[in-house]
């Protein structure tokens, strides 16, 4: 279980390698690191209230009950890592954009909660 700062400093990692690799023809590995930065801001948003996630269902499940809105992005992007880990059908460049307004979306959400608590799902 990771502290605020160390979600913070990894969703950071994260985002230095999609700025790295945004304009690639590595797609599938674009999915893949935006869901990751989104799992370490969703993280961040958890820590600050003392929660922790061990697992990508147990994850969902706690957006499902207290940040739906969070959710929806967040499924997205778990639904397209997940295509491109394991099934092999490639992420197009449409797809992509789609992806990081997924991200910028759940990433506007978190930060209502993390800093003015004013999200109320």
């Amino acid at each position: 279980m990771g502290t605020r700062e160390q979600h913070r400093k990894k969703a950071d990692r994260n985002q230095a390698f999609i700025d790295e690799i945004r304009d690639s023809k590595f797609t599938e590995w674009i999915a893949i690191a935006v869901f990751y930065k989104a799992v370490h801001v969703i993280e961040e948003m958890l820590a600050v209230s003392g929660s922790h996630a061990t697992s990508h269902r147990q994850r969902q499940a706690i957006l499902k009950a207290k940040y739906p809105e969070i959710l929806r992005p967040f499924r997205t992007l778990y639904n397209f890592a997940l295509v491109s880990r394991y099934q092999f059908r490639p992420v197009k460049t449409a797809q992509v954009e789609m992806l990081f307004h997924a991200l910028e979306r759940l990433e506007q959400l978190a930060k209502l909660e993390i800093e003015e608590g004013s999200y109320s799902g």
